[in-house]
């Protein structure tokens, strides 16, 4: 198995009108978010305003997870869902997305045919986790909010 290491200080981040974001991988590699001419994304974003409208991204199906905070996420003619710490959602890009409340978030963004899906892993202090990867798994991204590995 190969594996690759990328520190916090390769991050990319900017800012938008309710925050920050910051981009932890993208694939391909030479591909551009404000291009959207991406496989997928994995980024996070620090929602820092009471109300915020999401970016429409038409074609690209997303996943959020909250790491800290909370927030009421609404999709227009879809879903609302209230998510706290390590809760997800799925909508499409194209919907009209708004959130209330302030928080830290982890997203997936995918286009076509690729999927995934975001799950949080709590493992205490001197405890060891053993992760079963699915055979038709091509990619595993650990993402380490607090603390060491």
């Amino acid at each position: 198995m190969d594996y690759t290491l990328i520190k916090y200080e390769k991050f990319k981040t900017t800012r938008w009108a309710g925050g920050t974001t910051t981009e932890l991988f993208i694939f391909p590699t030479d591909s551009e978010y404000q291009k959207r001419n991406f496989s997928f994304r994995l980024s996070t974003a620090k929602v820092e305003v009471e109300k915020s409208e999401f970016t429409s991204l038409p074609g690209i199906s997303r996943k959020i997870m909250v790491l800290e905070g909370g927030i009421l996420i609404n999709h227009e003619n879809h879903h609302s869902k209230q998510l706290a710490k390590f809760d997800v959602d799925e909508f499409e890009g194209d919907w009209k997305t708004t959130s209330t409340g302030k928080c830290t978030d982890f997203n997936l963004m995918t286009q076509g045919e690729i999927g995934g899906k975001i799950t949080a892993l709590i493992i205490e202090k001197n405890q060891f986790a053993n992760y079963q990867v699915k055979d038709d798994c091509d990619w595993l991204f650990m993402y380490i909010f607090s603390g060491k590995a």
